[in-house]
C-alpha cells in the first residue's frame, strides 16, 4: 500500500536526488566499506544534471557557508519591512523576530553533507533498490542492530509500536 506512494514521490526532484559522501566513515562501527558483489555499486549523477541551486554553495547566504559566523551580522536592520509593518502589532513583530532567531540557530541542526567537497548527487531512479548479495560479518552487524531495536521487541504492545513508528 505504501509502495505506490513512495514510487510517486520518488519521481519528484526533491525526493529523487540525494547528496551523499559515500567515503564517510561509518558512525556505528569500524567497517571496511567494501561490497563483495560488483552489481551493488551506485552511480553518481553528472554535475550538469543537478539543479544549480542544489549544487552551488556560492549562492548560499554567508552565514550558512561559515558555521561560525553570526547569521544576523550581515543583515541591514535599518530598513523597514514596508507596508506589512503598518498592519501588524508590535508584539507580533517581536515574536516573528524571536522565531527567526530560533530558526536561524537551527541551520546546523542536522548534519548536511551537501557542503562536503567529496559528496556527490545520486539519482534513486538511476540506482534502483536491488538485491546486492551483501553478506558476512558486516551484514550481520547491520541486521543485528535492526532486530535489537525495541520496536521489534515482543513485549511492546501495539499502541507503543505505533507511537514509536510515528515518532522515529
Amino acid at each position: 500500500m505504501i509502495h505506490p506512494l513512495l514510487h510517486e514521490i520518488m519521481q519528484t526532484d526533491f525526493f529523487r536526488y540525494f547528496n551523499l559522501n559515500i567515503s564517510t566513515k561509518c558512525p556505528f562501527w569500524n567497517d571496511d566499506s567494501v561490497c563483495y558483489k560488483e552489481d551493488c555499486s551506485i552511480i553518481a549523477c553528472q554535475d550538469v544534471l543537478i539543479t544549480k541551486g542544489w549544487s552551488k554553495q556560492s549562492d548560499l547566504p554567508e552565514y550558512i557557508k561559515n558555521e561560525n559566523s553570526d547569521p544576523h551580522e550581515s543583515v541591514d536592520h535599518s530598513c523597514e519591512m514596508g507596508q506589512i509593518n503598518n498592519i501588524t502589532r508590535q508584539g507580533m513583530n517581536e515574536a516573528f523576530h524571536d522565531w527567526e532567531v530560533y530558526d536561524d540557530n537551527l541551520v546546523n541542526f542536522c548534519y548536511d553533507n551537501g557542503f562536503d567537497k567529496n559528496s556527490k548527487y545520486f539519482d534513486l531512479i538511476a540506482n534502483p533498490e536491488k538485491f546486492t548479495g551483501y553478506s558476512g560479518k558486516s551484514a550481520g552487524r547491520i541486521w543485528m542492530a535492526i532486530y535489537k531495536e525495541n520496536c521489534f521487541s515482543p513485549n511492546i504492545d501495539e499502541f507503543k509500536r505505533i507511537v514509536y513508528f510515528i515518532n522515529y
